[in-house]
């Protein structure tokens, strides 16, 4: 019996409610404890963080204060004085001098600046032997010095550093307070050559542990030895004392995790052993062999969501399962469409962003600095312009034939659709540099016809040679997109140089190959001296446009018979003014404005507007001199009846090179003529050039 319409409808209308329904149950209770368990977890890392961040400033400070002591100990006058007194040494330590007493109040001093943290504190000879020592504050008597510390870890290190350098020496086990200690030492500075002694002082390493259990909020402090993974000291553990008991409690919870590999991980959140974590490795301090990391773990495992949810959440999840379970078996097929569709553009069926974003957090973390993944952004150009000329069925025609050109060659990696006229790549550096992805990716992405043109401006980046950061990442490529963009402002000083050129012309019918010959002489010369590409596109945009300040010109002076008058010359000259201010209203074209300024400077700084000399004068504007002087030689005037030949003008610019002309720009423009291709009006022997 076949269903009625009404049961057709119920068929699908159910497991359609079902699902709805379902999904806004599953959302709302997974939803409330996510975000509930997100936000304690981001609570929870940056106090991790402030933590272990503050708890390493503490040891650094540590180091800081102790190198500064150390030093103001050793610069006492009663060390250097106990070597001017009479006898040897051990006259010296016999005799209850003041000289004595001060060296043994010094070493006093520094112990009532780190209370009950100095173990020992002493003024040892070079030889090895104790001068004077105090231990935990009380001086030491004569029979107590040690006669020989040669074999401390300290010693011949502190005595091979210049005065004014402090060693602060690796955890070790001290011989008279049998704890683990860390030692600061610094040479006695005297005139002599050599240090006679050295002063040392010792502070615990319980006293590290102490200052972390007292000044910590809530949270376990480890300081780790990075490249061991050693525990040094752990704020929950007593230190323990004696050569044999070890040093740090003896867990294994950092083994590798902060390896030589790594030493460019400052700081960041970790999982030890289940315990959320932060990490700050100390900074490198000279002569201090220590490489430290402080740890911060919360006391406590951490918890999924699902451990979160309360009775009310876990209620509306079970049914919103069971829901879901009936309305997956219903719409199965429906389910798949729906994951397809999320993940790609419905216009070109590349995929999308949140395809882009899913990929990245996939593939990010198996690239390598031997194999890094290139990110790319295109950014179309000239498509607003197609669409509003073709309408925007034509524009979505055009970017489905750019989409499936661009994944056709995208076969080892991905290609994407953000949005509008935006594209992605993603691919994998291996057998094809980045810069030939680029020129692809850029080629699939371009299409040219009657009337329009479309490029691409791009930006890309390498992870992970420059972020790791998935978001880094997209932002640093959005970023450079905007500055190929800014890159590109040739094609609008294209367009306003050929519109200026057009005006001119327009006036001066004979001017327009005279500029032509002049461009034509600038590139050449362009071509045997090396430039920029920004800088060249400025001077072949000045080149064009040099004699623009000449419309302001009367006519009378410009086609006057003859040579020009005082004044009329005085007139003549403002032409370069002139032209800048013309040029300078077009953003694209500033550049050039200033080498229309001064194209007619002379070497020699005789030239005009500003008479400037030598290289001050810009390299563009001295090119365009030699060019202009070149082809106004060898072309007719009005002054000028019969123009030079081409070995006339170059025996001219060789004649005034020095004076008017950059003589290397004129040893340049002999040989930009010398290659000239046979044939050509500018090859050598070919008779004159005229212009018009």
């Amino acid at each position: 019996m076949l269903d009625s319409p009404a049961q057709s409808r119920a068929g699908h209308v159910i497991p359609l409610i079902a699902l709805l329904l379902a999904m806004s149950l599953l959302a709302v209770a997974v939803g409330a404890a996510a975000n509930d368990h997100g936000r304690k977890r981001d609570a929870l890392d940056r106090a991790l963080a402030g933590e272990a961040s503050e708890q390493a400033k503490e040891l650094e400070d540590y180091f800081q204060r102790g190198r500064a002591l150390t030093l103001v100990t050793a610069n006492n006058p009663a060390y250097r004085d106990f070597y001017e007194l009479p006898g040897d040494r051990q006259d010296r330590i016999r005799n209850d001098s003041p000289t004595l007493e001060a060296a043994q109040q010094g070493l006093i001093y520094l112990q009532d600046l780190f209370p009950g943290s100095i173990g020992e504190a002493s003024f040892i000879d070079r030889g090895g032997a104790d001068n004077a020592r105090a231990v935990r504050g009380a001086i030491e008597p004569l029979r107590g010095l040690s006669p020989d510390k040669t074999a401390a870890p300290f010693l011949e290190r502190t005595l091979a550093l210049k005065a004014g350098e402090v060693y602060q020496a690796l955890p070790y086990v001290s011989s008279h307070t049998n704890e683990w200690v860390i030692s600061n030492s610094a040479p006695v500075p005297v005139r002599f050559e050599k240090s006679p002694a050295i002063i040392h002082f010792e502070i615990t390493v319980e006293s590290f542990r102490r200052q972390a259990a007292d000044t910590s909020t809530g949270v376990d402090i480890a300081i780790v030895e990075a490249t061991s993974g050693k525990v040094i000291a752990d704020s929950r553990h007593q230190q323990p004392a004696g050569a044999q008991a070890g040093l740090g409690p003896g867990d294994h919870r950092f083994d590798g995790a902060f390896s030589a590999a790594d030493k460019t991980l400052r700081r960041g959140n970790i999982d030890v052993e289940g315990h959320p974590s932060a990490f700050n490795a100390l900074r490198t301090q000279p002569h201090n062999p220590n490489r430290w990391v402080v740890v911060a773990t919360a006391p406590t495992p951490g918890s999924s969501w699902l451990r979160e949810l309360g009775a009310a959440e876990l209620s509306m999840l079970v049914l919103a399962l069971l829901l879901l379970g009936f309305a997956v078996f219903s719409f199965r097929s429906s389910q798949a469409q729906l994951r397809r569709a999320a993940l790609s553009d419905p216009l070109t069926a590349l995929g999308n962003r949140r395809k882009l974003v899913a990929d990245l957090e996939r593939f990010v973390p198996q690239a390598s600095e031997a194999r890094p993944l290139l990110l790319g952004i295109f950014d179309l150009d000239g498509f607003k312009s197609y669409n509003d000329s073709f309408g925007h069925p034509a524009g979505d025609a055009l970017l489905v034939r750019l989409s499936t050109a661009l994944a056709a060659v995208m076969k080892d990696g991905g290609a994407y659709r953000m949005g509008g006229d935006e594209f992605c790549v993603l691919a994998p550096i291996e057998h094809q540099t980045e810069q030939e992805v680029i020129a692809a990716a850029g080629a699939a992405l371009s299409e040219h016809g009657e009337g329009f043109g479309i490029t691409a401006s791009y930006g890309s980046i390498l992870l992970p040679l420059e972020t790791a950061d998935p978001t880094e990442a997209l932002r640093m490529a959005d970023h450079r997109i905007y500055a190929d963009k800014n890159g590109s402002r040739a094609s609008a000083g294209r367009q306003a140089t050929d519109a200026l050129v057009s005006v001119l012309a327009e006036r001066y019918p004979d001017i327009g190959d005279h500029l032509n010959d002049v461009t034509e002489l600038c590139e050449r010369v362009a071509e045997i001296i090396p430039m920029a590409d920004d800088e060249r596109t400025a001077l072949l945009q000045a080149a064009s446009l040099h004699d623009i300040g000449k419309a302001a010109v009367p006519d009378a002076i410009l086609s006057k018979q003859g040579p020009l008058d005082e004044e009329e010359w005085a007139f003549m000259q403002q032409h370069t003014v002139i032209g800048e201010r013309i040029l300078a209203a077009a953003p694209a074209l500033s550049r050039a404005a200033q080498l229309v300024r001064w194209s007619h400077e002379h070497y020699d700084g005789n030239g005009y507007p500003d008479r400037l000399a030598g290289t001050d004068i810009p390299l563009g504007a001295r090119i365009i001199a030699v060019c202009n002087a070149f082809d106004a030689m060898t072309s007719r005037r009005p002054s000028r009846s019969t123009p030079m030949s081409t070995e006339g003008a170059l025996t001219e610019l060789g004649r005034c090179a020095g004076r008017q002309f950059d003589p290397d720009l004129v040893n340049a423009f002999r040989q930009a003529i010398s290659t000239a291709p046979p044939g050509s009006p500018l090859a050598p022997g070919q008779g004159q050039i005229t212009n018009g």
